[in-house]
C-alpha cells in the first residue's frame, strides 16, 4: 500500500514509522546462536526482539492495524 501511493500524507508517515521499527530490528541476530534441539526453545533461551520492550510489541502491532485500515480509505 505504500509503494502504490507514495506521496499521500499518511502513506509517507506510515512509511516514516516502518522504517524505524526496521531500523531496531537486529536482523542478524540469530546468526552466532547454536541451533536448538527444540524449536520451541529460542523464544526463551534467545530473545528474538531484544530492542523492544515486550509491551511495545503490542502497541506496534494497533498502531500497524491502525495505519492499514487508515492506507485502505
Amino acid at each position: 500500500m505504500i509503494a502504490a501511493d507514495p506521496q499521500r500524507p499518511e502513506t509517507r508517515e506510515a512509511k516514516k514509522w516502518l522504517d524505524g521499527i526496521r531500523d531496531r530490528v537486529d536482523w542478524y541476530l540469530a546468526r552466532d546462536m547454536p541451533l536448538s534441539d527444540y524449536p520451541w526453545d529460542s523464544i526463551e533461551l534467545y530473545p528474538t526482539c531484544p530492542n523492544f520492550e515486550p509491551a511495545e510489541l503490542g502497541q506496534i502491532r494497533a498502531r500497524a492495524v491502525e495505519t492499514i485500515r487508515q492506507l485502505l480509505e
